[in-house]
């Protein structure tokens, strides 16, 4: 007998109700999704899924840009203390024979000198 137009099933232990066209289950007073609804929410559940997959790769492609810009800094970084230091040496170098050139200077002058000397005694 049905008890608010809901006919029970001993068998599959759910309430049906016909919903105008449509034939309904119910366990208890909650309604069941039928396929359409349940097509519908997996569908949504899908485009979440897809979205969160989608914003995932694009976080993921931005990591791995920021990754190659911080590699290229970090080579720019070391390509410029390498010519820092082939600067500092070639400085040195410098210095050193400027050192030379000027220890030589002065044994000339010495030189000079003492020839002057040597020739205002005669």
């Amino acid at each position: 007998m049905p008890q608010a137009g809901r006919f029970a099933s001993e068998v599959l232990g759910l309430d049906l109700l016909l919903d105008g066209p449509r034939l309904r289950f119910f366990a208890g007073n909650a309604p069941l999704e039928d396929a359409e609804e349940m097509i519908a929410r997996l569908g949504g559940m899908l485009d979440q899924v897809i979205a969160h997959q989608e914003e995932a790769q694009r976080v993921a492609e931005e990591l791995a840009a920021e990754l190659d810009r911080e590699r290229r800094l970090r080579e720019e970084e070391q390509r410029l203390r390498e010519e820092e230091q082939r600067l500092r040496e070639g400085e040195q170098r410098l210095r050193e024979g400027e050192q030379r050139l000027r220890e030589e200077a002065e044994r000339q002058l010495a030189q000079a000198r003492a020839e002057l000397e040597r020739l205002k005694a005669r």
